[in-house]
């Protein structure tokens, strides 16, 4: 989907995008925009507004119901990395690093050829409906399109890395974001989930609690969905702790919950690698039972 988006963006033009952004202001107030309001706001006639929204159609970045119209996500998908461009963010998108439940993650060029990850959040994916519910990422609001759901999501992750990276805690560099889309540093490494041997996995496990919770009682910010699938280990064993738009601020009424339930995930999976690897009564089972009980205590006294 993004490198279809990525494919239209060149060929586009800027009235093609004109249209793009109408539909997107009209769908603030409207499940369907209406082609004479699609015509009002962006200032062109019916004859150029229907040649235009056919050829988009045909692009399908955007979807026909009767006489009104809805972006797709690849539309969405053009509009963000137009602006990415734009604002000197982005320079290339490249090959899909992972597609997963609440993401799709490609690889990316910014300016002055470094190595980016792009990250397109896709929050309005079923399996998404719960974590919707439990973290309140549409506040009051009943119903909100996906679309701008995941634009939620984005500047939720986008500001959480932020204040992180500011206070040294090892997350990935924020380079930029734009609608449901997220720059930021590429990491050279692998997910812990994927790796079957690490070199002092107790250790590791200290650097990575260590991290979480200078994030809870430092920055105020609990991470939400931390596992094994959101911790990426570099190539020197490094621990950076990624996927931060599922988190809430500690004075959450669901905060105590969910930190216990962060700890509990990475301690499992920790404790059966540990027990693969040295046995269940070795001393770095011990002590990963022992962090992560230090680990609960200093969180739960500190929010």
């Amino acid at each position: 989907m993004a490198l279809r988006a990525a494919e239209s963006f060149m060929e586009l033009t800027n009235r093609d995008f004109r249209i793009l952004e109408t539909i997107e202001l009209g769908m603030r107030n409207h499940e369907y925009v209406p082609i004479d309001l699609i015509c009002d706001l962006s200032g062109f006639g019916i004859s150029l507004v229907e040649r235009l929204l056919k050829g988009l159609h045909r692009r399908k970045l955007i979807v026909k119901r009767l006489d009104e119209y809805v972006l797709l996500k690849s539309g969405y998908d053009t509009l963000a990395l137009r602006a990415l461009v734009k604002q000197d963010i982005l320079d290339a998108i490249g090959d899909p690093i992972g597609i997963g439940k609440e993401s799709d993650v490609y690889e990316g060029i910014a300016l002055g050829n470094r190595r980016v990850a792009i990250k397109f959040h896709r929050l309005g994916r079923p399996s998404f409906q719960q974590t919707r519910r439990l973290r309140g990422y549409a506040g009051d609001r009943r119903h909100l399109s996906d679309l701008y759901e995941a634009r939620l999501a984005a500047e939720r992750e986008n500001e959480a890395i932020m204040v992180l990276f500011k206070e040294k805690i090892r997350v990935p560099e924020p380079i930029g974001y734009n609608r449901h889309v997220v720059c930021m540093e590429f990491l050279e490494g692998d997910l812990l989930q994927r790796i079957r041997e690490l070199p002092a996995p107790a250790e590791i496990f200290e650097e990575v609690m260590e991290d979480y919770i200078r994030s809870v009682v430092d920055c105020g910010i609990i991470h939400g969905d931390f596992s094994e699938y959101n911790i990426m280990i570099r190539e020197d064993f490094t621990p950076y702790i990624i996927d931060w738009p599922q988190n809430v601020h500690s004075s959450h009424p669901n905060a105590e919950m969910l930190i216990l339930r962060d700890i509990e995930q990475i301690r499992v999976f920790f404790s059966k690698l540990i027990g693969r690897l040295f046995g269940t009564n070795s001393p770095a089972a011990t002590k990963i039972t022992r962090i992560a009980e230090e680990c609960r205590h200093t969180l739960l006294t500190n929010i």
